[in-house]
């Protein structure tokens, strides 16, 4: 690094160290990615589905094959409309059903993978549009057998909702939407008997929320949007005509829905709108979508994250992916930029979120099918270990470390590091004593700041007592 580099840096260390009594031991550079995570895998048709169970990510659409990162070897894989991804390290995993057809939908409970779609074969089994595969890749002998393509499914309730265009599934007639036992696969006694297609379901206590363009369902005239009563199957009071919504999502207050219409409830509302759970009346949140049609709908605190094939959302440019102020409905300075057809379903993950669909690229990144975001603000979170001298191998753990520049320990520069992902650099102590005693910080200069957190001492890698605990967690605090 050039000199008066190393100076202003070797100032900041100074300012910190100032700072740290007042801030918890850490700083922090937000920084809400528009790069999208390079260490997953891409696929080479489209995702229409995703799920996640613990630490693993399960995807399904139309492709045959996904090929890992280079980080994660570069290695072309066979994966026939199902994967399975590592939530840590990126990499595929060995789970390998396979369907012969498109998968529209996928859901999880109690480590089985439930799975919907157009196929007639899951993992060399028969299994007409729905199935059932274990935590290993083995089709269980669940069986469903859904007489038409499912669109949706959902776990709630102790019971799995299913929704699509069938008219016989679980050994009974069912119009459309149904419940299954998960031991048997039976369908339930619950038959809300929809009049039309469904094309999801959202369970939300003790409503289950249907979308789709239907007209009848419940024993009532709903169009586009029903609350069901998860005992009964009838419909509640809830009767706002949604003609034209097709995805939909819910939060502690309201239910937002996405499709292709121009206006619900009799007011204006262009692909994207919301309903008040606790009156029932279209709210004034009005992002205004065009053109194309809203395809997936996720709202995560402040912010509700939207997908589909739309151009402009919220009053700005946003190609298919956009982030919408819950209470205005303004997009949100979050812009990745998606190039291709659509996204057609965003998942949260954690502090990261998940994005699938058809596109090339996304946030300037070549990015098939498949992407996935941090959402969480830049820092160190913790190293290991955390004493040791020049030599001593020294692996730092936290976010935002893609396109790191520079990284020292105690204000020595480390003789060198490897940015492993965007969660992970391994570093190598440099020779050299800090001016000072006790506690050091672990610097790491990235694009836009520099991330900081104390603790290191300088000794011995091989001191009495064994390798120290990795540092704790303090309080993030934004500069």
């Amino acid at each position: 690094m050039k000199t008066f580099q190393r100076v202003v840096l070797f100032r900041c260390a100074l300012l910190m160290l100032l700072l740290l009594p007042l801030c918890g031991g850490i700083v922090s550079v937000f920084a809400q990615g528009t790069t999208p995570l390079s260490y997953f895998p891409t696929f080479n048709g489209g995702i229409n589905a995703i799920a996640v169970d613990g630490n693993i990510i399960y995807v399904g659409g139309s492709f045959m094959q996904a090929t890992n990162s280079a980080s994660n070897g570069g290695i072309t894989l066979t994966r026939n409309r199902l994967a399975a991804i590592d939530g840590t390290t990126g990499a595929l995993l060995p789970w390998n059903p396979g369907a012969d057809n498109d998968v529209s939908s996928l859901a999880v409970n109690a480590s089985t993978v439930y799975v919907g779609g157009g196929f007639s074969m899951v993992g060399g089994q028969a299994r007409n549009r729905i199935a059932a595969v274990n935590a290993s890749g083995v089709v269980t002998a669940w069986n469903p057998n859904a007489n038409q393509q499912v669109n949706t499914l959902a776990v709630g309730n102790g019971v799995l909702y299913v929704g699509g265009f069938f008219t016989n599934i679980g050994g009974q007639a069912r119009n459309r939407i149904a419940a299954l036992d998960f031991g048997t696969g039976n369908a339930t006694t619950w038959n809300p008997n929809a009049g039309g297609v469904v094309t999801q379901i959202i369970p939300n206590g003790g409503t289950v929320y249907a979308v789709g363009p239907f007209t009848i369902i419940g024993g009532q005239t709903r169009i586009g949007l029903a609350e069901l009563d998860a005992s009964t199957g009838l419909a509640g009071a809830l009767n706002v005509n949604t003609s034209g919504a097709n995805f939909g999502a819910v939060d502690a207050a309201n239910i937002y829905l996405g499709g292709f219409f121009s206006s619900f409830g009799g007011n204006p509302r262009s692909r994207i709108g919301s309903i008040s759970k606790a009156s029932g009346t279209v709210t004034s949140w009005n992002p205004s979508a065009t053109p194309g049609m809203v395809m997936s709908i996720a709202p995560i605190g402040s912010t509700v994250y939207v997908g589909g094939s739309f151009t402009t959302i919220g009053g700005q440019p946003r190609n298919r992916l956009a982030g919408l102020d819950v209470v205005t409905g303004l997009a949100t300075a979050w812009n990745p930029n998606v190039v291709g057809v659509s996204v057609n379903q965003i998942v949260p993950f954690g502090n990261s979120l998940l994005v699938g669909g058809t596109f090339a690229t996304v946030g300037g990144q070549a990015r098939a099918n498949f992407a996935v975001f941090s959402l969480a603000p830049n820092a160190i979170t913790s190293f290991s270990p955390a004493t040791g001298g020049a030599g001593t191998m020294v692996v730092i753990r936290g976010s935002g470390f893609l396109g790191a520049s520079d990284v020292t320990i105690g204000g020595i520069p480390v003789a060198s590091f490897t940015v492993d992902n965007n969660n992970q650099i391994t570093a190598v102590l440099g020779a050299g004593v800090p001016g000072s005693g006790g506690p050091q910080l672990v610097l790491v200069q990235i694009p836009g700041g520099t991330l900081s957190l104390s603790g290191f001492m300088y000794g011995s890698p091989n001191s009495p007592g064994g390798t120290p605990p990795i540092v704790p967690l303090p309080p993030p605090i934004m500069v």
